[in-house]
């Protein structure tokens, strides 16, 4: 009974091979799984193996000392971005991405984050405008409003007639503006 049952299945899947699309089905599946296991055993391995080293230590480090660091060990370096306001001096290495310490591959790439120092802005003009709007105009920007001195002039009520800095001076961000109004 067995026997009889193998010779069944056998010739149902000597029929079914005769089908020309699931030959070419079978065919592609063949391939793909040839390719498979091509890069699996074969362009993997080749490809992830090499010597492998830690990566120096540059925060802290100028843009140029963490850059030669980095190059006579081998690695690539690149600057992923600057950033103001963080307690670094400007043109220092505040973050490295992989770490220090890490065990990598020789020659990859590893991404710096620079110092920006604190960012300044522009004092916009606020001469002619509201109190309201010269406060969105300096919130807008990262400043704030500061001290409002109400004097007596021939310009239109609550009007700003003047401002403590003049448009263009350059202050830190987060610092106040002090405005004169009618």
């Amino acid at each position: 009974m067995l026997k009889v049952c193998a010779i069944d299945i056998f010739e149902a899947m000597k029929k079914l091979l005769e089908n020309p699309i699931i030959k070419k089905f079978l065919i592609a599946l063949g391939i793909v799984i040839a390719i498979i296991l091509l890069f699996d055993f074969i362009l993997m391995p080749l490809y992830v193996s090499g010597s492998e080293i830690n990566v120096p230590n540059v925060v802290g480090m100028t843009e140029e000392e963490a850059f030669q660091t980095l190059e006579d060990a081998d690695f690539n370096p690149s600057i992923a971005d600057t950033s103001f306001g963080v307690s670094f001096p400007p043109g220092r290495v505040f973050l490295q991405k992989p770490e220090s310490g890490k065990l990598v591959k020789e020659g990859r790439t590893i991404y710096l984050f620079i110092s920006g120092g604190e960012q300044v802005i522009s004092v916009p003009l606020l001469k002619g405008k509201s109190v309201r709007d010269a406060r969105l105009s300096l919130e807008r920007i990262g400043l704030k409003l500061g001290m409002i001195e109400e004097l007596a002039s021939t310009h239109p009520k609550d009007m700003v007639y003047d401002q403590q800095f003049a448009e263009g001076t350059k202050i830190r961000k987060g610092q106040s503006v002090g405005i004169s109004v009618s």
